[in-house]
């Protein structure tokens, strides 16, 4: 029996692979879309992090667009995954993602809360995702304010238990559960 449903999987995913596939003519396949240029960026596309982010992330580029990563001394991981690889891409904002086109960071803003307001900040993030622990609260709170070429903004919340751990929030425009991610410095 099990050989059955295991055989009955495979069919339906190569039904469902040919349907889409055949759901466009040749050469239409991403006619719409161009790439970024990542060589030769536009003029007004960001070109290096901010001092603040440089220690935790890099900025690094593919034909969809620009996005943050992890920087090569650290892990950023989603608390339920050791496979998907957490990034802030400059589509982040729910009303960049129905724009077609590759998107780029314009402008690029970070700060260190104060500590009052890193403590408030660490509260709304526990209120508002599940998977986040506010124990122990954050030695600091960096916040990232991301504009891309649309203009459209979106907010990165970075607390920091200490100086090799912590967590990073998007919130675009909403901080949600699935955008939650893991930080912690390589050993």
């Amino acid at each position: 029996m099990r050989h059955v449903s295991v055989r009955a999987a495979v069919c339906l995913a190569a039904a469902c692979f040919t349907l889409s596939a055949a759901a466009h003519q040749e050469g239409e396949i991403g006619a719409d879309l161009d790439a970024l240029a990542c060589k030769h960026p536009p003029a007004d596309a960001v070109g290096r992090l901010p001092d603040l982010l440089q220690p935790l992330a890099q900025l690094t580029c593919a034909p969809s667009g620009q996005l943050i990563v992890a920087h090569e001394d650290w892990v950023w991981r989603y608390p339920a995954s050791y496979f998907t690889v957490p990034l802030i891409a400059a589509y982040s904002p729910i009303e960049s993602r129905a724009e077609t086109g590759p998107r780029y960071f314009t402008a690029l803003a970070v700060e260190e809360l104060t500590a009052e307001a890193g403590k408030r900040q660490n509260e709304a993030l526990g209120k508002a995702l599940p998977n986040y622990r506010t124990e122990p609260p954050p030695a600091r709170v960096l916040r990232m304010v991301a504009t891309n070429e649309l203009g459209h903004r979106f907010e990165v919340y970075f607390p920091m238990t200490d100086a090799n751990n912590g967590w990073g929030a998007i919130c675009a425009p909403d901080c949600a559960p699935e955008m939650l991610f893991m930080i912690y410095r390589k050993q």
